[in-house]
């Protein structure tokens, strides 16, 4: 992840458009230190990738990841193997961690394959889930909203649009795809854990 992207009040303010948004919402009920909290957790939501991956373990390939389960019962029948040979016990004060190490390996195999099996389907039912760009806007949307009785789409695209280019990131953000994001709220659907 790059340096945080910043957009300051004044720089955001220098947009005539976006200094009316802010007195027309600040007006009409909403804290212009919430907004302004709000506005920088969307512009933050930029440093993400548009759709994050659960399965993501720093050293770790993805197949590494989804391998883990079958390395750690490989680990679990070596130790097992190396347990049965008399010349290589282990030290009288570690034979009981040792005798108890496949079956916890095992265990914690089974319980990571398990979510990582969960994992894969809730993905796949929800693809957009961890799409941070959408979701802080939806925030912002709810707040503005909450606060003023109307989503404010025009006001909240050109606050958002001045924050985004204050903080140097290319994008442009049209109230009717704001409409679109807050009507088209996501259903989430969790897959049904007993079968994994």
């Amino acid at each position: 992840m790059g340096p945080r992207p910043k957009a300051s009040l004044k720089a955001i303010l220098e947009d005539p458009e976006a200094k009316k948004a802010l007195e027309l919402l600040t007006r009409s009920g909403a804290s212009r230190e919430d907004l302004l909290v709000s506005i920088q957790c969307a512009v933050d939501s930029y440093l993400f990738p548009e759709s994050y991956d659960m399965f993501v373990v720093d050293g770790m390939t993805r197949e590494g990841v989804r391998g883990l389960p079958d390395q750690l019962r490989w680990t679990a029948r070596t130790i097992e193997m190396v347990n049965d040979n008399p010349h290589l016990e282990a030290l009288h004060e570690l034979s009981h961690i040792v005798s108890r190490l496949p079956s916890d390996l095992r265990r914690y195999a089974d319980s990571l394959e398990r979510t990582i099996k969960f994992g894969r389907q809730f993905m796949k039912k929800n693809p957009k889930y961890w799409d941070f760009q959408a979701v802080f806007k939806r925030k912002l949307l709810s707040y503005v909203c909450r606060t003023t009785g109307r989503p404010q789409y025009a006001a909240v695209a050109n606050l958002l649009n001045a924050a985004v280019s204050a903080a140097g990131i290319d994008d442009f953000v049209e109230p009717s795809s704001l409409r679109k994001l807050f009507i088209r709220r996501p259903k989430i659907e969790v897959p049904n854990r007993k079968r994994f």
